[in-house]
């Protein structure tokens, strides 16, 4: 499974439950390409208590009780930590079935919903 690195800030001042799918996107490869961490590949690994993300040089672990919300387009699992950071979650490579359970288990250690983002051109 691969994880692009987390963000750091969102360009946009609004409110990111109305951004779309797009302006998400864009935000993200503007900020990873500014820190110089674009297209660094990491992994996550989900455990009872919190996930992982690791690369070389880098171990972070994040609790499910700091979520505040879970946003999934067609490519992502978007995990927000805080407005201004989001941990985009690649599908990628794994099966749909993988996906449903994954979902199923964040939803219940994070005590949050799934949304949908609207997908625009």
């Amino acid at each position: 499974m691969t994880v692009i690195r987390s963000l750091n800030r969102m360009r946009r001042r609004s409110d990111e439950s109305n951004m779309s799918e797009t302006s998400l996107k864009r935000n993200a490869k503007s900020d990873l390409a500014a820190s110089g961490q674009d297209g660094e590949e990491c992994s996550v690994l989900f455990c009872e208590q919190c996930f992982v993300v690791e690369s070389p040089g880098m171990h972070k672990e994040y609790r499910y009780e700091g979520i505040e919300k879970i946003k999934e387009t067609e490519e992502y699992f978007m995990i927000f930590r805080s407005r201004l950071n989001v941990i985009p979650i690649e599908k990628a490579g794994v099966t749909d079935n993988e996906w449903k359970d994954l979902a199923e288990f964040l939803e219940e250690k994070c005590e949050k919903k799934i949304e949908a983002v609207n997908k625009t051109a």
